[in-house]
Formats: C-alpha cells, sequence, structure tokens
C-alpha cells in the first residue's frame, strides 16, 4: 500500500488483525522483552508520518490490546504521549539531525514506567558532527563519547542496538564498556548487615541504581543460602519492588551528573530458617528470572558466584562462624559466566 493511503479503513482493519496475530505469538514469549511498534513506512520507521492523530491513537490502542504483559515503543515520541507505559526507540541514536527525538521523548513520556530504546546509525545526514564516523571515532573521540555517554543518561536509555562495530579496538572497547556500564540499571550494592539466631535468618541491604533506567518488570529478589560446593540449599523472597530502584533524573550537562541524584534505597528481611541443617552456609542475594526461576539479574559487584549469585558472607545456621569474610579466591568471573539462560 503506498504512504497516501495508510490513513485509509482498509490500512487500519489489516494492521489492527495484524498486530493481534503478532500478540498472539509474542505477548506470552518470555525471551521478547520490548515491543518496537514501527509497522509502516521505510524500514518500519515511520519517516512518511502520513497518519492522521485519530489513526495513530487507534494504532496504539491495538499494541496495547494484543501486549498487556510487554513493553511498547514508538519511533515518534509525540504519538505515545498519553500512554504512560508506551516509549521510545530512537534509531539514530545521539544523532545531531534529530534532536527533536529527543526533546520529544524528555518532555512527553514517562521514563520510570516507559523503555527508552534505539539503535545507533552514522551513515547519513551530518553524522560527522556527531554521533561520529564509525565506532572507533564514535567510542574514542573527545568531541563524541561524553555526548554519547551523557545522552544515555539523559534519556534514561535503557538498550541500543549497536550494529556493524566487528573488532574495536582497545580504546574504542573501554569506550564500549562505559556504554554498558550506563545503559539500563546498574544496581550497587552500599551496605548488607545480616544475622542468623533460632532459626531465623534477618538480612538487610542498601542499594542504589546508578545506571540511567529502572528495571521494567518486576522479579522477585531472594536471599539464598550456599553450602560450601555452592550449591543452593535454600531461599526466600524479600518484600520489595526492585522497579522502584529508580536512577537519579533531570541530568546537568554543565554538572555532567544528575540533577536529581539516585536515591538509597533499603531492603529487610526476615525469613524462617528453621528447616535448614546446621552448619555454615554462604549467604547471596540473586534476582531470578521468572521465566525459569533461576538467577538471571545480577549486582555490580565482584562478590560473585557462577550462576547468578552476589555473595555476601559465610553464616551460621545453629553453630558459630568466626570470620565471615569469603576468600576472594572463590569468586567467579561475572564477565565469562556464561550459565545464565532463559
Amino acid at each position: 500500500m503506498l504512504p497516501d493511503t495508510l490513513d485509509r479503513p482498509e490500512f487500519l482493519f489489516r494492521v489492527r488483525n495484524l498486530i493481534e496475530k503478532l500478540g498472539k505469538a509474542w505477548d506470552e514469549d518470555d525471551r521478547v522483552a520490548y515491543i518496537e511498534c514501527g509497522i509502516y513506512g521505510l524500514w518500519g520507521e515511520e519517516h512518511e508520518d502520513t497518519m492522521s492523530k485519530v489513526a495513530l491513537k487507534n494504532l496504539a490502542e491495538a499494541y496495547l490490546k494484543a501486549f498487556p504483559h510487554k513493553k511498547l515503543m514508538l519511533r515518534k515520541p509525540k504519538n505515545g504521549a498519553h500512554y504512560p507505559t508506551i516509549g521510545t526507540y530512537w534509531d539514530s541514536f545521539a544523532h545531531i539531525d534529530e534532536e527533536m527525538y529527543a526533546n520529544d521523548a524528555i518532555n512527553f513520556l514517562h521514563w520510570e514506567t516507559a523503555v527508552m530504546g534505539g539503535e545507533m546509525a552514522w551513515n547519513w545526514g551530518r553524522y560527522w558532527i556527531q554521533p561520529g564516523e564509525g565506532w572507533d571515532n564514535i567510542l574514542t573521540s573527545p568531541d563524541h563519547l561524553p555526548r554519547f555517554l551523557e545522552y544515555l543518561y539523559w534519556q534514561h536509555n535503557n538498550h541500543l542496538g549497536m550494529p556493524g562495530y566487528g573488532k574495536l579496538s582497545e580504546a574504542a572497547q573501554k569506550g564500549l564498556d562505559e556504554f554498558h556500564k550506563i545503559s539500563g540499571y546498574r544496581y550497587i550494592l552500599e551496605k548488607v548487615a545480616y544475622g542468623a539466631e533460632n532459626g531465623k535468618l534477618e538480612v538487610e541491604f542498601d542499594v542504589k541504581n546508578i545506571g540511567a533506567s529502572p528495571m521494567y518488570y518486576q522479579w522477585p529478589v531472594q536471599a539464598y543460602l550456599l553450602d560450601e560446593n555452592k550449591n543452593p540449599v535454600w531461599h526466600g523472597d524479600f518484600n520489595c519492588n526492585l522497579m522502584d530502584w529508580m536512577p537519579g533524573d533531570d541530568y546537568d550537562f554543565g554538572r555532567h551528573t544528575y540533577g536529581k541524584p539516585a536515591a538509597t534505597n533499603k531492603v529487610t528481611g526476615c525469613f524462617d530458617i528453621s528447616a535448614v541443617k546446621p552448619g555454615k552456609y554462604v549467604l547471596a542475594l540473586a534476582v531470578p528470572d521468572p521465566a525459569n526461576g533461576k538467577p538471571n539479574l545480577r549486582f555490580a559487584t565482584t562478590n560473585y558466584f557462577k550462576g547468578g549469585y552476589t555473595a555476601i558472607g559465610w553464616v551460621g545456621v545453629g553453630c558459630e562462624v568466626e570470620n565471615a569474610a569469603i576468600d576472594p579466591k572463590m569468586f567467579d568471573d561475572l564477565y565469562t559466566d556464561n550459565s545464565l539462560c532463559y
């Protein structure tokens, strides 16, 4: 169909039926996190804005009906302004010729509940001004890298598709590592206190999100007891919502930081461990993926055991532990852990 037919009832009827079928295929698929809703125009990027506001509203509501369990992203932020759970994907993230999309996302969308995603593109327009010419240039240049990283903070960016970077130089890899630290959430454990006595385990921890976005789905936060071979023998759920662990806001480009810093979140739990056999265990924190019940989301720490466990310290159940500190030699490398899965 040609662009001038996109506002006709025939197109809307067909596209609503297609969206309904996509929802049946993807809405309950645990491998799918977010849905990019671009469905017309070149590459599905909706550059040809020939649909009326009424038609766009019908389209957005068709997506909401078809995907009640997924977060949605529209190509043009203004079109999602009235839907607090619909975000955006910027297909030329940080590109100098598309500043309007960044401003619209900031002005019209609710990043606390709506996902901001996208991808990089530097092969069109005035790319040499921003974001730069190719990955080595973008990820190393003092004219490009700081702006790219600050846009992540400013827009509360959750993820980016980054096509075609191939093998990076060592300096560019460092820039990419900085991107990975900022984009999405980054949970820092500031303090953990715990104790076990009379069949009860009490745990308290302070956590701060120093990344750019929150976690957009409610996954459980759990305490684990691991035996001396790092195998879980018990776990219990904290009564908390990690979606409330927000990053900072109101990014200040002059000060290179959030005007409103991220808050510290205090989480407490008291657990019944009377059924656990007496012995020496490692207390660990973990966030399992509801799709398989196994730890998947990880805290930003090197106190790590393979399988998604953040190791805190030794604890005695029905016995004394002289030294709660874990020998660093026991820790596994988080970066090379390929055991996590859907």
